[in-house]
């Protein structure tokens, strides 16, 4: 079978007991996150988090780009009021940049990116380890 009808066979599944219709717009815990595309990540059941909790946001290296701060600003429209920025140790997108900063370096610079242009947000980093499934605070 390929890929695409393995898919599409496992969206049927799915969707047989779907039970998200209910959901608005507006994550319930006023939360975004801020993460790395990294398929070792799954942000929503290592934060504790459920569907609709949080707007999750991705991309190479857990970044605060134009593209995520302007994200964010719809967020704010939504009664998003805290950010999480979840970036990692062993990050490829970092390691195939060069001159790319450590990954604690990064995430501090994504918080401040975020508190820059967004103060009315409560921005906070984390460090994930894909090997243990933890995060530490990044200060």
């Amino acid at each position: 079978m390929a890929l695409r009808d393995e898919i599409l066979a496992a969206n049927d599944r799915y969707a047989a007991s779907f039970a998200l219709s209910g959901l608005g717009p507006r994550p319930r815990r006023g939360l975004a996150v801020l993460t790395c595309m990294d398929a070792r990540l799954d942000p929503l059941p290592s934060l504790g988090l459920e569907p609709g909790d949080a707007h999750v946001l991705r991309n190479g290296g857990a970044e605060a780009t134009d593209d995520v701060l302007r994200s964010l600003e719809l967020a704010r429209g939504l009664d998003v009021g805290e950010v999480l920025v979840v970036g990692h140790d062993r990050c490829i997108a970092r390691a195939s940049a060069p001159g790319s900063p450590d990954a604690e370096t990064a995430v501090r610079r994504a918080v401040a990116a975020i508190a820059e242009r967004l103060p009315q947000l409560a921005a906070a980093g984390f460090l994930y380890d894909e090997q243990t499934g933890r995060i530490r605070p990044v200060d």
